[in-house]
């Protein structure tokens, strides 16, 4: 007796585990580094320093500004010595928040004082934007002092100095440059600026010196 024969059954074909490539980009292909972005020098920005002479004017109008609110606002709060002796609080400690509060706040913020309006100057950092309260803090309370302590060494220091830096400025890292039409009073701001020689209009001198018509026919009349 024969036992029936098994039909082979043939195996589906199974396809093979996918090959793992790591994609190798062409030599033209490859990415290449970006650079880093530089910053620019102070130079670059076509800035003009603010001299000495524009400096003391802003700031002996700033000066002049908290000796107003000293007197003003003195008799109105009851104190005989004005604002900066209030009662009940450390003497001299009012003074120093207040005049450090009149120059960090505007600096950091606008790049300016009332006095550096009017003068037509600002605070610039390295890429001539506005420092920020960051960069006016060390510049108005540790560099000032520095600056005054060393018998006013410091401020004397941007007579001498190319970029017009004094040590405060060096300290925070800051530039005062000239900001012209920036909307201090005009005849103000024109007291410290150099206008420049005006040219002769070659033309008018051609106008002024030829003849007019009356002078033309009395000239013939006579010869």
């Amino acid at each position: 007796m024969t036992t029936p024969r098994r039909r082979h059954r043939s195996r589906p074909i199974q396809p093979e585990d996918p090959v793992l490539t790591t994609y190798t980009p062409a030599a033209d292909e490859e990415t290449t580094p970006q650079p880093e972005p530089t910053i620019q020098p102070i130079e670059s920005l076509n800035l003009e320093f603010a001299g000495p002479l524009r400096r003391i004017y802003a700031y002996a109008i700033d000066i002049g500004i908290l000796l107003m609110v000293v007197f003003t606002v003195g008799p109105i709060l009851g104190t005989r010595e004005g604002v900066f002796n209030l009662p009940n609080i450390g003497e001299g400690i009012v003074d120093v928040f207040v005049f450090l509060a009149y120059f960090i706040i505007p600096t950091g913020i606008f790049g300016r004082t009332i006095g550096k309006w009017v003068a037509g100057v600002s605070v610039v950092d390295t890429e001539g934007n506005k420092p920020g309260v960051a960069v006016a803090i060390p510049r108005e309370v540790v560099g000032r002092f520095v600056s005054v302590i060393t018998f006013g060494l410091g401020l004397i220091w941007v007579i001498f100095d190319p970029k017009r830096q004094g040590w405060h400025d060096k300290i925070a890292g800051t530039y005062v440059v000239i900001i012209p039409n920036s909307g201090g009073p005009g005849f103000l701001a024109r007291m410290f600026t150099t206008q420049p020689e005006e040219k002769p209009d070659p033309n008018r001198q051609r106008r002024v010196g030829r003849p007019t018509t009356r002078r033309r026919r009395r000239n013939r009349r006579r010869n």
